[in-house]
């Protein structure tokens, strides 16, 4: 998935329907264009970070609460 602003360290995100903060967005480069392949998420509520597909993750905003 190509790489967007919201995909950074320490941004409020929902994966897979439980509401988390990114500790780590795992990417490469292809061609000039930076693709994200691996999220690394700590749910809020748990202790460690567990790893998230970018297509099970969105970010928060109001509208998804």
């Amino acid at each position: 998935m190509k790489k967007q602003k919201w995909m950074r360290k320490g941004r409020r995100v929902l994966a897979q329907f439980k509401i988390g903060t990114i500790e780590k967005a795992c990417s490469y480069e292809l061609y000039g264009e930076r693709y994200v392949y691996l999220f690394h998420i700590i749910i809020d509520g748990e202790e460690s970070s567990a790893k998230y597909h970018p297509d099970d993750v969105e970010e928060l905003t109001n509208k998804n609460l």
